[in-house]
């Protein structure tokens, strides 16, 4: 055998041994990537329900009340430039009509007047903290939302509110209409949100409680 065919056999022989080293590399690799492929998961919150009764659904919209007012104050100084005094909601809690006569001056539609047109109302009050030049200043105020229902769900419809006085001696302004409001805007965009199901779903039934 001359050294040219000794080299073409011994050729034959390592190319042999390439394939099958390549062909094993292939099949160990496929199966680690087999056993190493992470199952899919998904970083999506899952739609939350927005409740129908508004019962259920008014707790849900105070618990987010001041978050998106915040938002909605936030954007409308810097895309106005305001310098009035600026206004952070700290809190929004229900309240019961004897805790505040809403409609002794007429100006309010009665709940004859409400059922007749279809519509719900929600009372509730705002504690905000105002900072002004030299001062920090407390101002709670009372809000009556009025939803109206519709095929896509509910729809403020309009909103009245009232400054009370801090300290309590202080008697609450009369209610003024505030349906182009921060908070009315609020509303607005959480009952959007709210029917989109992008939500903070309720972690358990304990954490918000229906209005009685």
């Amino acid at each position: 055998m001359t050294v040219v065919d000794r080299w073409k056999k011994g050729g034959r022989a390592i190319a042999t041994l390439m394939a099958l080293t390549v062909s094993s590399w292939g099949t160990v690799g496929s199966f680690a990537l087999a056993e190493e492929e992470p199952t899919e998961t998904s970083f999506i919150r899952p739609p939350a329900h927005c409740p129908q009764q508004v019962e259920s659904l008014a707790p849900i919209l105070l618990r987010d009340l001041p978050n998106y007012g915040n938002r909605v104050s936030q954007r409308s100084r810097r895309s106005e430039r305001s310098f009035a005094p600026q206004s952070h909601i700290l809190r929004a809690e229900r309240l019961v009509f004897d805790s505040l006569d809403p409609r002794g001056d007429g100006l309010l539609p009665t709940e004859e007047e409400l059922s007749k047109n279809g519509l719900e109302s929600i009372f509730f009050t705002t504690l905000e903290r105002q900072y002004l030049e030299t001062e920090i200043v407390m101002l709670q105020h009372y809000h009556w939302v009025f939803l109206a229902e519709t095929q896509e769900g509910w729809h403020l419809a309009f909103m009245y509110s009232r400054l009370a006085g801090l300290p309590p001696s202080d008697p609450p302004t009369p209610p003024r209409n505030s349906s182009q409001g921060v908070i009315a805007q609020g509303v607005r965009l959480w009952l959007r949100d709210c029917q989109a199901g992008a939500i903070d779903p309720v972690e358990s039934e304990g954490e918000v409680d229906p209005l009685e």
